[in-house]
């Protein structure tokens, strides 16, 4: 049985509802540019009412440097059946320059006359925009790519580099970019990284990790083409490149910096060994009077261990009190951020100290914390009163002796006056 024949009545308005609610802007002009159809998408791209529209010329959709374009389509039209397909810039009823994909076709009468032109119009400025973006994207990339100080390599798993930038030329020994791209992450490294594992094994699972994860950053052990070795942190990234995953590696060479905190540490190690090596009680708080440092002649000399004096106050550990004790010179330090020197002796020490309190500025000039340098004076104050009673002992013999003198003195002046007198009598006959 032959198919049933289509109903010619019903596919005139199908078509014309088709394209009078299409999304794109579909427009009917004759020769001279003047508009004659105007659908709902055109009111929707260009913001103008269809009685706004129809018998204005076109040219009110066309931005002012634009103004010919329209007019050499038109004379191509006239002389042409061709359907012309370009993108470019068209102008809304608020002003706005937007975008545009646009079609022009010839429209025909019943005797094939070209009595017009039909354009469909496709608002693509999102598009665009997003183009640009990602073109900027592209091209700020590209520059931090090139003038990266680290090393950027470009990677696909299980091949090797497809790319390098100039610091990773020059980071590796190359002479050029592919000179650097036929090696391989492992053939750039040593036989074994420092923790004894093969380098090629181990590239391998660096690289499974950051595919799996997105990211990983780890220190590598990495070789120049010369042979020469250095460390160096790696950042490996998953990126996708025209629907390909690829890794991006950022390499720094941290052998400087490696050296640099192996002198710090040194620096550290000779300098906790001296602050550890004087006798001083020596602690350091900070504006909460919390002991956050202190060197072990402390320790031994209030008989504690370390864990039970950082983070507490130091009037909880030297004074056994619930507040700063007003006699110590940390406290005058704490109110005026200058240093203070006192001789304290709280029987809960035990000993007499002379402390002195010192502020600690930041890089601003800012009060921070305090020093507090304590010194056991014991054997200096037995000393100054054995002194001081040698000195009475002295003085009291001193005294004595003076005393003895004095009497003696009167004695001899005494019997000097006795013999005067005498040798002054008569002698008797």
């Amino acid at each position: 049985m032959p198919e049933k024949e289509l109903d010619q009545s019903h596919i005139q308005p199908l078509l014309s509802s088709i394209v009078e609610n299409s999304d794109d802007a579909i427009i009917g002009k004759d020769l001279e540019g003047v508009i004659f159809y105007w659908n709902n998408g055109a009111q929707k791209i260009y913001g103008y009412a269809i009685e706004e529209v129809i018998g204005q010329p076109v040219s009110i959709l066309i931005p002012p440097d634009r103004k010919n374009e329209m007019s050499d389509f038109l004379d191509k039209i006239k002389h042409s059946e061709l359907v012309e397909h370009f993108e470019t810039k068209r102008l809304r009823k608020d002003g706005q320059i937007i975008d545009v994909s646009i079609t022009i076709s010839p429209i025909k009468n019943a005797t094939r006359e070209i009595i017009g032109a039909s354009t469909i119009a496709r608002d693509i400025t999102k598009q665009k925009q997003a183009e640009q973006a990602l073109l900027d994207s592209q091209i700020k990339y590209k520059v931090l790519y090139d003038s990266s100080k680290d090393a950027i390599m470009i990677t696909v798993p299980d091949k090797g580099f497809i790319a390098g930038n100039p610091a990773a030329i020059e980071l590796f020994g190359c002479k050029n970019e592919q000179d650097f791209i036929i090696h391989t992450p492992s053939s750039l490294s040593p036989e074994f990284q420092p923790d004894g594992k093969p380098s090629q094994i181990k590239s391998q699972e660096m690289m499974r990790i950051a595919m799996e994860k997105g990211s990983h950053f780890f220190e590598w052990m990495h070789k120049r083409v010369d042979g020469k070795e250095f460390l160096a942190t790696v950042l490996l990234s998953r990126m996708e490149l025209r629907g390909q995953k690829i890794l991006q590696a950022t390499v720094r060479d941290i052998t400087r910096i490696k050296e640099i905190e192996k002198n710090l540490k040194a620096i550290s190690l000779e300098w906790d060994r001296t602050f550890n090596s004087i006798s001083d009680f020596i602690f350091v708080l900070d504006r909460n009077y919390t002991i956050i440092k202190a060197n072990s002649s402390f320790f031994r000399a209030m008989k504690v261990e370390p864990k039970e004096v950082l983070g507490k106050k130091c009037y909880q550990i030297m004074h056994k009190a619930d507040k700063p004790w007003p006699c110590c010179p940390v406290m005058k330090t704490n109110g005026d951020c200058k240093v203070h020197v006192e001789e304290i002796n709280d029987p809960n020490i035990g000993i007499p100290l002379l402390v002195t309190a010192s502020p600690i500025l930041d890089e601003n000039g800012n009060f921070d914390g305090i020093v507090h340098i304590a010194k056991d004076i014991s054997i200096q104050k037995k000393t100054e009163e054995e002194l001081k009673a040698k000195i009475d002992a002295l003085e009291r013999f001193q005294k004595v002796t003076i005393d003895r003198e004095l009497k003696m003195i009167e004695m001899k002046k005494k019997i000097a006056e006795l013999e005067g007198k005498l040798s002054q009598k008569p002698s008797g006959k």
